[in-house]
């Protein structure tokens, strides 16, 4: 079973195909891990019955055919759908199919995965510290080797966020360019579907394999993907670190990890960082959810308002409270975001910055709020990014890639190009 669960996507799928190894065999090695050790980590809500593919875990907002979907609410236990996710049935196409639906922060509002209704998940490096959210069951899974890879979705950094604190790989298409259907949004101007691996080149596989446009979901775009660059590509990173990130190892983690893109050939600019306000962005995304949720769960908000946990219930009948004119207040509060990041792409191809301010924290300490100040900017701008993990001696932390909108090969080709460099090979955590 070790041999089999530590190894990556790619080379599972390579090894079915050349009848190395059957669906069932390696299916069987995570059901295993799962029942090993998902009571510490409580990654999995559920377990998904497939035997003609390899199965990947799925957070538990994405719909999959004969499974529940909670959304990590209390009033949706009994929620069984009938029909896949767009995404579902472009990887089932694939030979890529479903192994277990996965904890998350409930409805998808929230950074660190406390959940009142399924239980908290925990980081698999530190167990009683957080995974990240809100797609913190996608990522602990797949550090903890129960699922060899796993689909989350980003509303403002929620699938890269658990991604840095897990040690894993991530990422974020381009608005539209990966189909939402099927999903239970947070805020749809903002959500992108997206995967979490523990190689680059797994980010490739399930990316370019959920690429496509869906004639019935109104967000998504035939978008023209930009081709890879001939050349080094022109790097520009805050030389502000200290005023964004306050842990100093992350800063000098990311200094020593940033050297690799050198040797890559590629140019690093430096670009001063300040004049963002962080704390209004967040306050201005977090009503935007509100409103969107109150409007998503209007039935179980009306008719059971109980199901809902105390956090969640404060955030939507502060909700509650606000009128239009704070829906357009916060949206042109948001559309100043697209200035500062076109400024600093002025002249080069893409954005490198440390994923997150900060490492995983404790499930019982104070939740930090600025976890999403450097991710949110490629949701609310609608570009693609990728998180990476950092080579580091400390708990994992990532380091992000943001393009312009459509550059998400050019993304994950630089992406692979760092791992092939750096030499970074996934080592789980014992657990």
């Amino acid at each position: 079973m070790q041999n089999i669960i530590a190894k990556d996507l790619t080379e599972l799928l390579s090894l079915v195909e050349s009848k190395q190894l059957t669906t069932s065999q390696v299916n069987h090695a995570f059901r295993e891990r799962i029942t090993a050790v998902n009571p510490s980590v409580n990654a999995v809500l559920s377990q998904v019955e497939d035997e003609q593919h390899i199965g990947i875990g799925i957070k538990d907002n994405i719909n999959v055919a004969g499974a529940v979907t909670t959304v990590g609410m209390a009033g949706y236990r009994d929620n069984l759908v009938s029909d896949d996710a767009f995404v579902i049935k472009q990887l089932k196409a694939k030979g890529i199919g479903v192994n277990a639906k996965l904890n998350m922060h409930e409805g998808a509002l929230g950074a660190s995965n406390h959940n009142v209704h399924y239980g908290h998940c925990h980081n698999p490096w530190q167990l009683g510290f957080t995974p990240g959210g809100s797609s913190g069951g996608s990522a602990a899974a797949v550090a903890a080797q129960m699922a060899p890879a796993a689909l989350g979705s980003d509303t403002m950094g929620s699938v890269r966020i658990p991604a840095s604190y897990c040690g894993l790989f991530g990422y974020k298409p381009s608005r539209g360019l990966i189909s939402n259907g099927g999903s239970v949004p947070c805020l749809p101007e903002l959500d992108s579907i997206g995967p979490i691996t523990k190689s680059a080149r797994d980010l490739t596989l399930l990316a370019s394999s959920m690429w496509g446009f869906d004639k019935n979901q109104g967000d998504s775009v035939n978008l023209p993907l930009r081709p890879n660059l001939y050349r080094g590509a022109k790097l520009v990173v805050p030389s502000n670190l200290e005023q964004l990130v306050d842990d100093k190892t992350i800063i000098e983690d990311f200094n020593a990890n940033i050297k690799v893109f050198k040797e890559l050939g590629c140019d690093l600019i430096y670009k001063d960082f300040s004049g963002v306000n962080f704390g209004a962005n967040r306050r201005a995304g977090l009503i935007l959810c509100e409103f969107n949720m109150l409007l998503t769960h209007q039935a179980l908000w009306q008719n059971n308002k109980a199901s809902f946990s105390d956090d969640l219930r404060a955030l939507l009948e502060f909700g509650e409270t606000k009128n239009g004119v704070s829906a357009v207040k916060a949206m042109r509060q948001l559309e100043q975001v697209n200035v500062h990041v076109n400024q600093w792409l002025e002249g080069a191809d893409m954005l490198l910055l440390p994923t997150t301010p900060q490492r995983a924290f404790s499930l019982d300490g104070e939740v930090p709020a600025g976890q999403a100040d450097l991710t949110s900017m490629a949701n609310i701008c609608g570009l693609p990014a990728v998180s990476m993990p950092m080579i580091t001696e400390h708990l994992p932390v990532g380091m992000q890639l943001i393009g312009r909108i459509g550059s998400d090969r050019q993304l994950l080709t630089l992406t692979e190009q760092w791992q092939q460099q750096s030499g970074f090979t996934f080592k789980p955590p014992t657990l």
